[in-house]
C-alpha cells in the first residue's frame, strides 16, 4: 500500500541521518513511537533498549528543538508505574519502574520535560496501557499477548500464558491510540512534559482473552521476570484536557483483532 503523503524513511534512531531527515522534511509535530518495545526483551537485553530507548529519544530531542518543531508527542507505557497501588491508577501515582524498559520510559519522560524546561521545545507524554490490533507482531517470542492469542486460534494451537492467568491489563485498541497522538498534537495548550494515561479505564483478566477468543485450553508458563500483576488507566485527565474518549471498547478491538488474523 503506498499513499501519496507517506514517505517512509528507515534510520537508526541513535544516528546521524536523523538530522537530514529534519532538515529535508522540516516538521511540525514529531510523533515519537520509535523504540526497542516490551519488558522481556529489556530484561533479555537491557544495554542494547537502553541505547535505543534513551540515546535515541535524546537524539530526536535534540533534533527537534534544533529544526524548531512546534511540539514533540512521547510514546510512553504505563509500564512507569510498576505495580500501582492504586486501581485505576492517575497520573499522580508513583513511579516505580520494574524492568529496564519501564526504567528507560521513565528516562524519555523526564528528558521531554527537561527539554521543555531548558530548550522550550514543547513535549507531551502519552503513557500507553497495553496496545493491540491489527498488523501487531504475533510471531515472535515476545509478541503482545493478544495478536499471539490470535494466531493461536488462526493455527489451532494453544495460547502460551505466562503466571497464572489472573494478571489483568487495560487493553487498548490502536485506533484509540492514534485518536490521542492526534488530539495531542492540534491542542492548541502548552503541555511542557506533561503526561496523561491512554488506555480504556477497564481491567480484562488473561486468561479471560482465551475463553473470548473460544481458543484452546492455554499452557501455563513460569511467571516472567519484570511483568506486573494488575494495570488499569484512570484516563480522566486525557478526557478533560485533550478531550479524548475511546471510540472503540475491548471488545470491538478484540472483534477486529481476531478477524484481521482469521483473514489475513
Amino acid at each position: 500500500i503506498s499513499y501519496d503523503n507517506f514517505i517512509p524513511k528507515y534510520v537508526d534512531i541513535r544516528s546521524n541521518d536523523i538530522d537530514k531527515i529534519f532538515r529535508d522534511f522540516n516538521p511540525d509535530f514529531v510523533f515519537h513511537l520509535a523504540a526497542i518495545p516490551g519488558v522481556a526483551p529489556s530484561v533479555k537485553d537491557p544495554f542494547i533498549s537502553n541505547s535505543v530507548n534513551v540515546e535515541g529519544t535524546v537524539n530526536i530531542l535534540d533534533m527537534a528543538q534544533k529544526y524548531n518543531v512546534k511540539r514533540v508527542i512521547f510514546s510512553s507505557s504505563s509500564s512507569v508505574y510498576g505495580g500501582a497501588e492504586e486501581l485505576p491508577t492517575k497520573e499522580s501515582s508513583s513511579l516505580e519502574p520494574k524492568s529496564p524498559y519501564a526504567l528507560q520510559k521513565k528516562i524519555g519522560e523526564e528528558y521531554c520535560k527537561l527539554f521543555s524546561n531548558i530548550y522550550n521545545l514543547d513535549t507531551v507524554c502519552l503513557r500507553y496501557f497495553n496496545v493491540f490490533g491489527p498488523r501487531q507482531r504475533a510471531d515472535s517470542a515476545y509478541a503482545a499477548v493478544i495478536s499471539a492469542f490470535c494466531n493461536n486460534v488462526k493455527n489451532d494451537e494453544s495460547p502460551t500464558i505466562y503466571g497464572d492467568g489472573k494478571q489483568s491489563r487495560d487493553f487498548c485498541f490502536v485506533k484509540n491510540v492514534v485518536s490521542a497522538n492526534i488530539l495531542a498534537a492540534t491542542n492548541e495548550g502548552k503541555f511542557s512534559g506533561e503526561v496523561f494515561n491512554i488506555g480504556c479505564g477497564g481491567r480484562v483478566a488473561v486468561n479471560s482473552i482465551c475463553e473470548a477468543l473460544k481458543s484452546k485450553p492455554p499452557i501455563y508458563e513460569k511467571e516472567r521476570p519484570g511483568d506486573v500483576k494488575h494495570s488499569q488507566a484512570d484516563i480522566s485527565k486525557a478526557c478533560d484536557i485533550l478531550g479524548y474518549n475511546p471510540l472503540y471498547s475491548y471488545e470491538d478491538g478484540l472483534r477486529k483483532t481476531l478477524d484481521w488474523h482469521l483473514n489475513s
